[in-house]
């Protein structure tokens, strides 16, 4: 059960999102800039969440076109491109999640596949100690990887398959602007560091010398997005 005070602080965290991307894009135009933003997602037994809810499939939640049409939204006829990439491990699951994805985008979203939007890529190894760290790794290497055919994310969220976070709530602006309003980029026009984003199961920045260690910045949020195992 929702109360109504609930669901006017639901109302207030979209509109505050809205205005955020908005922000965002005028500065990026301002700039002549544009900003791609990857979400990987790992897969595994996720067929019945992928697939829509039916008589036979009680728990479905159509999450594969909830999460195309949550970045449709929010990213529309802006300057922030994104980009979704599954990661299957068709070998081990034996729900062979990754199929059933790949069966939805040649179904409903064959143009973005074809544009490079959104795709599944499979882990062919049968090792069963493969997990999520293993896909996540997999499908960050993916977006950032830089070719003729692909331009590199500039920011690489993970997050899970189900539809427990909207994507359509904003979390870019602390990371990619700053105070004022401006880009967070330095000489070269390119954003200052590389950024880990984690969740809530890891609310503090300082017990994560990992990141740091490996170069990267490490930037908490209060909640919303699985981490980084």
């Amino acid at each position: 059960y929702v109360t109504p005070q609930q669901v006017q602080e639901i109302q207030e965290i979209f509109v505050k999102s809205a205005a955020n991307i908005s922000k965002i894009d005028e500065a990026l135009r301002k700039s002549r800039k544009t900003l791609k933003v990857a979400f990987v997602i790992g897969l595994y037994k996720e067929k019945n969440r992928l697939l829509p809810r039916s008589k036979g499939n009680p728990r479905g939640e159509d999450s594969l076109r909830t999460k195309v049409r949550q970045l449709e939204e929010a990213y529309g006829n802006t300057a922030i491109e994104w980009e979704l990439i599954y990661v299957s491990r068709n070998g081990t699951d034996p729900a062979r999640s990754g199929r059933v994805a790949e069966s939805i985008i040649q179904e409903d979203f064959e143009h973005y596949a074809r544009a490079g939007k959104i795709r599944v890529i499979d882990i062919k190894a049968k090792d069963t100690t493969i997990g999520k760290g293993t896909q996540v790794v997999a499908g960050m290497a993916e977006a950032i990887k830089q070719s003729p055919e692909h331009r590199a994310a500039d920011l690489v969220i993970y997050t899970d398959a189900d539809n427990s976070w909207d994507l359509r709530q904003e979390l870019l602006r602390p990371i990619v602007l700053r105070a004022n309003g401006e880009l967070k980029t330095n000489g070269n026009g390119t954003f200052d560091s590389s950024i880990v984003v984690s969740g809530s199961r890891y609310n503090r920045p300082n017990g994560r010398p990992f990141y740091q260690e490996t170069g990267f910045e490490d930037f908490a949020l209060p909640g919303g997005i699985d981490p980084l195992p």
